[in-house]
């Protein structure tokens, strides 16, 4: 429930978790660890982008191949890397199946 509310905090987009995506581990510009879960979600309801404020820069839907060139660090890459080979197996894991 806190990632579908900070999705829509950030972004003002309404989502629903698929599956998980992998955990990151850093140290922030203030020295302090921080550990950061992400999960696969779906658009449950887009009301049109945010505005950009001091916590978002922008809200956009680009292919991967695109998001891949606007990431500012390596981790991040390396997470896009690994989430775009387990979408197809996380969207056909949480479809539902014929009766």
């Amino acid at each position: 429930a806190a990632a579908i509310r900070e999705v829509e905090e950030e972004t003002g987009v309404r989502a629903r978790i698929l599956g998980d995506a992998g955990t990151t581990n850093y140290v922030d510009r203030h020295g302090r660890p921080k550990v950061v879960q992400y999960f696969v979600m779906s658009v449950v309801d887009d009301p049109g982008s945010r505005l950009a404020d001091d916590e978002v820069d922008t809200v956009a839907w680009w292919p991967v191949s695109h998001a891949r060139t606007t990431l500012s660090y390596p981790r991040d890459s390396e997470l896009l890397a690994a989430i775009e080979i387990r979408i197809p197996a996380t969207i056909s894991a949480t479809r539902p199946r014929p009766t």
